[in-house]
């Protein structure tokens, strides 16, 4: 994870941090997206979803910004196939409410 220092007006790499999760042969993008990630309110934690190769499982972690500490909030799996959204390749499908430390997984 690199955070972004825009001291100036301008981004440059402030700080390495790396992620203690394990590499996901099929999917885990940071592309920022609302389906894949999406940062906390105070961009102290970073929150990803992720799946597993065949797509037969889905997870969604939360990611501490300044130690890259991983936290699995919540999983679902399926013998087939899991579903992602209600949307084609789009669509939120999970909220995290930072206020209650509650996980809205749909």
């Amino acid at each position: 994870m690199i955070h972004l220092d825009r001291a100036g007006g301008m981004a440059r790499a402030a700080q390495n941090v790396e992620v203690a999760v394990t590499p996901q042969p099929h999917q885990l993008s940071l592309g920022g997206s609302s389906t894949d990630s999406l940062w906390g309110e105070d961009s102290d934690k970073l929150y990803v979803s992720y799946l597993t190769r065949a797509s037969k499982s889905v997870h969604l972690a939360e990611v501490d910004a300044a130690t890259g500490e991983v936290d699995v909030l919540a999983s679902d799996s399926s013998k087939t196939w899991v579903e992602l959204s209600v949307e084609s390749y789009g669509g939120v499908s999970w909220e995290v409410v930072e206020a209650t430390g509650d996980v809205i997984w749909f």
